[in-house]
């Protein structure tokens, strides 16, 4: 993984930690709530990267917060705006 990759996974678990402690939730409540493996969540929390989206999306809604919110203090990769739309030449 890149340095950016391993920045985010640990901005991530930082996130999800704090989340969950502030709505007074153990690792085995989280756990029970998304249907992810309590295993995987210690994991994320101590900044593994290599998450899946779909965990990420579960642990979200477990939590209750929209999922860019495990991802708040990552500065985002783009530099510089995009010259054009990305979907708008897409059409599902």
């Amino acid at each position: 993984m890149s340095a950016a990759a391993d920045t985010c996974a640990m901005q991530v678990g930082r996130n999800v930690r704090l989340i969950r402690k502030a709505q007074k939730m153990t690792q085995d409540d989280l756990a029970t709530a998304s249907g992810v493996a309590r295993a995987s969540i210690v994991a994320i929390e101590g900044g593994a990267s290599g998450t899946k989206l779909i965990t990420l999306v579960a642990l979200a809604e477990a939590l209750d917060v929209p999922t860019r919110e495990l991802f708040a203090g990552w500065p985002s990769p783009v530099r510089r705006p995009l010259s054009r739309p990305i979907l708008a030449e897409w059409d599902g």
